[in-house]
């Protein structure tokens, strides 16, 4: 019922013309002084039109109910071939799109394992080296050397996860102190090999996230500070309103490469000069940043150093 009614509504500028038709034929009749029986047959002829168009298009509606019901479309063609032709145009088109999609997957994770497996030969190499030079190998250096290419393997381990990331999940309460401490301790080795300082100023208190994922992040940025940091610096840890932020006095990054620390594959001047760098830490970060709802930002200044804030509002 509500369908003939629209159906009624949609043509009411047609309705209201027939009806000032009728006004006007009345009208010219009472002017006239006409025979009324003019108006009848005005009505009669309209309603006459009326019918036979109602007519003729039920007579339209159901050859077109009998030719989808034979396959065919109203238009004589098949109408199945029609929209088989379509559903395979709508699929060759979903096909080439998701091909272009893995062949660009694929080269971003075979240029990153060709980048990979230089970094990871360094540390074996510098460990290769130290043994043909010298009898005794200090510890430090052993330690150095194996965190180096632990912290590559784990890098690659974690790029690899980021492809099912949201089914690796746990938010719980955790205790920021405590996991910070913990990631510095890991990783001290990076900071006593230049002598840095590692200054925590952060209170005990408790932020709703992933554990493991934001070690990982506290583990790049903090690695990243002793790296880029010169030595015998310090490199501070504060927390202060909902606020994490990492400040070294470091290389710094300069203004051009700054807007593109986040991109995969991306290593800067920085990375050119130092080595070391496959240029997926920070782009791993960011990911995994955006997942935990974490707000991620660098500031930094050639040459005075750099500072990594994460906001947990």
């Amino acid at each position: 019922m509500r369908v003939y009614v629209k159906s009624l509504l949609d043509k009411w500028p047609l309705i209201l013309a027939y009806f000032a038709s009728i006004l006007a034929v009345t009208l010219l009749v009472y002017l006239k002084s006409l025979s009324f029986e003019l108006v009848l047959d005005y009505l009669r002829l309209t309603w006459l039109f009326a019918l036979g168009g109602l007519v003729l298009s039920v007579l339209s509606e159901a050859r077109k109910l009998v030719l989808l019901e034979k396959g065919k479309s109203p238009l004589g063609s098949s109408y199945l071939e029609q929209a088989y032709e379509v559903y395979l145009a709508d699929q060759e088109a979903q096909l080439k799109e998701t091909e272009r999609q893995l062949r660009t997957i694929y080269e971003e994770r075979a240029d990153y394992l060709k980048i990979w497996s230089h970094e990871i030969k360094t540390p074996l190499t510098a460990l290769t080296l130290l043994a043909q030079t010298k009898e005794e190998i200090p510890a430090t250096e052993v330690n150095h050397q194996v965190d180096v290419a632990s912290y590559q393997l784990n890098l690659l381990l974690n790029y690899e996860r980021m492809a099912d990331f949201n089914h690796d999940l746990e938010f719980r309460p955790v205790d920021l102190l405590a996991l910070i401490q913990a990631v510095a301790q890991k990783n001290m080795n990076f900071f006593i090999a230049k002598n840095i300082g590692l200054q925590i100023e952060v209170k005990p208190v408790k932020v709703v996230t992933d554990p493991k994922w934001l070690s990982f992040i506290v583990e790049q940025i903090l690695i990243n500070a002793a790296k880029y940091s010169r030595a015998n610096k310090i490199v501070k840890i504060s927390y202060q309103a909902g606020k994490l932020e990492v400040s070294d006095q470091g290389i710094g990054i300069s203004a051009s490469d700054l807007p593109r620390i986040f991109e995969a594959g991306f290593t800067g001047a920085n990375g050119r000069k130092y080595g070391a760098a496959t240029g997926m830490g920070l782009y791993i970060v960011k990911n995994m940043a955006q997942k935990l709802n974490i707000d991620l930002k660098v500031s930094s200044i050639l040459d005075q150093g750099t500072v990594v804030s994460l906001n947990f509002n």
